[in-house]
């Protein structure tokens, strides 16, 4: 359908949001793609957030680098496997439970005391 014959207002009737047929969200800061198994992949840019609800696995394969920067930090939660080497610059907070062999170079331990940490 093409309002006033104009092709560039042009319309596939079957994408218009209907009763039987809502739209994924009422927000109009709100832009959301709903698939049928019931992954979302929603942007609200009044919040600057966002968010993807998958039903499935999620596989991301990068040829390059990647970085992912978290200013007000990141929470994994979750079984984590890393497959190959693992640097860490800071502190590990909390109760580190190893299960299984644990091989150091360099000092082992050293006793700090909690406020020079």
């Amino acid at each position: 359908m093409c309002p006033c014959g104009s092709l560039s207002q042009g319309v596939i009737i079957g994408s218009l949001y209907s009763g039987s047929n809502p739209a994924p969200s009422q927000s109009a800061d709100q832009n959301v793609t709903k698939y049928s198994d019931g992954t979302t992949i929603t942007y609200d840019r009044a919040a600057h957030a966002f968010t993807i609800q998958a039903v499935g696995t999620v596989t991301i394969n990068i040829q390059g680098s990647a970085a992912v920067t978290a200013q007000n930090g990141l929470t994994l939660t979750g079984a984590l496997t890393v497959d190959g080497d693992l640097t860490l610059n800071g502190k590990v907070a909390g109760t580190l439970k190893v299960a299984g062999d644990v091989r150091a170079t360099g000092a082992v331990a050293q006793m700090v005391p909690p406020a020079q940490l």
